[in-house]
């Protein structure tokens, strides 16, 4: 629900009349508590840099969005977007959401600039998730966008995005957006001088019970390829997890290419869909490239009124390196919750995630190191967990 603020002043205190916009402010708070755990091949770091079992409260993303809007007159409008991200269990405040400004038109659609989710949060948008759940029950968003490990659009926020949303043509959406560096900061003396960009195109269908859509991103990273091997095994930095014992896994991607498509169906009370991704990345520093495919089936049945059964799972199937199918290197991860509705607002609910990883595999769950738990490390074959009673209340 969201509560509408006119932004006013005195205009007799003022030498000449002004013209004010009408601010919308919404958004949720979302906190829980949750266990992580690691069992399978365990890492041997110390536990500054992984850990077998945690116990901790969590923010899932709260966040307050002020949304303020201009008419311009001509059917057109000025348009901006604050989303600020806050953690009530630590008590940080930053912009670092959907933030952008631009112009938006009746008849051509919407124009923005600043920083956006692009592509991989595609299947969440198509298939919709449940209300109290922590993010790492995504599992579209989690191993369905990672190469081992590696996020697929950054698994967040894009930064430097120049994005052209449609109007909705008789339940056709599309969406053309660009970033001059999707990592970080672009400009003179950053790596080989914003010669980094990245691309994402999405086409998206809705028409009665039935869902569609297909999404494109393609980054070239910033700074120069090189053409150094991957490291054996033995040499992985800080006991980093290998690709069949032969090869580093990569902490961050260079180039990446991703192509996803989906389609769901829902009729009161069941919803189910499809989603499969085929994503490559190129290992940073190296020309090696690592390529899988995935697929997503979420599913989800209101067996009351306010009590909804959420269901999903997601495999990602063997990854090629350089072409060659690396053995025992697939991963799946299921999830199972209710969600329960105490009001049109506020949720409480527990979840069960789990990712089974094969020996040669590193995936993890979604946004772990951002949802505060302790830095940790995915070897081949550790597999990964989570519990969570979760809280969200929307405003």
């Amino acid at each position: 629900m969201q509560k509408k603020v006119l932004v006013a002043a005195i205009s007799g205190l003022l030498a000449a009349p002004a013209v004010f916009a009408d601010v919308t402010i919404s958004g949720r708070v979302a906190v829980g508590l949750e266990q992580y755990k690691q069992s399978g091949t365990l890492p041997t770091a110390p536990a500054t840099t992984s850990f077998g079992n945690e116990i901790r409260v969590s923010d899932q993303s709260s966040n307050i969005v002020f949304s303020a809007n201009e008419d311009l007159g001509g059917g057109m409008k000025a348009w901006l977007q604050l989303d600020a991200r806050f953690a009530p269990d630590l008590g940080t405040l930053a912009a670092t959401g959907n933030t952008l400004a631009g112009l938006a038109g009746d008849s051509w659609g919407k124009l923005g600039i600043g920083r956006s989710d692009l592509h991989y949060n595609e299947f969440r948008t198509a298939f919709g998730v449940a209300r109290s759940a922590s993010l790492q029950t995504y599992l579209g968003d989690g191993l369905a966008s990672q190469v081992q490990g590696v996020s697929i659009a950054n698994g967040t926020r894009t930064p430097n995005v120049i994005m052209w949303d449609s109007p909705n043509w008789g339940g056709i959406t599309a969406r053309v957006a660009v970033s001059t560096n999707a990592a970080a900061n672009e400009g003179s003396g950053v790596n080989d001088g914003s010669k980094g960009n990245s691309f994402n195109a999405a086409l998206r269908w809705a028409g009665g019970p039935l869902v569609a859509g297909a999404s494109y991103w393609k980054q070239d990273a910033e700074g120069p390829a090189s053409t150094a091997a991957l490291l054996p095994a033995a040499s992985c930095p800080g006991a980093t997890a290998s690709i069949n014992s032969k090869a580093c896994l990569p902490g961050s991607a260079g180039d990446q290419k991703s192509y996803r498509a989906w389609a769901g169906w829902s009729m009161a009370p069941f919803k189910v869909g499809l989603g499969l991704d085929n994503s490559e990345i190129t290992v940073t520093n190296t020309p090696n490239k690592l390529k899988r495919t995935a697929i997503y089936v979420p599913a989800s049945f209101s067996f009351t009124p306010s009590d909804t059964l959420h269901l999903g799972y997601a495999q990602a199937g063997k990854t090629k390196l350089d072409g060659t199918e690396v053995a025992n290197s697939e991963a799946k991860a299921m999830t199972v919750g209710i969600d329960h509705a105490l009001s049109k607002r506020t949720y409480v609910g527990v979840f069960y995630t789990k990712i089974d990883n094969k020996p040669g595999a590193a995936y993890d769950l979604f946004a772990i190191g951002g949802s505060g738990q302790t830095p940790n490390t995915i070897n081949g074959g550790t597999d990964a967990s989570q519990i969570y009673l979760g809280y969200a209340m929307f405003y």
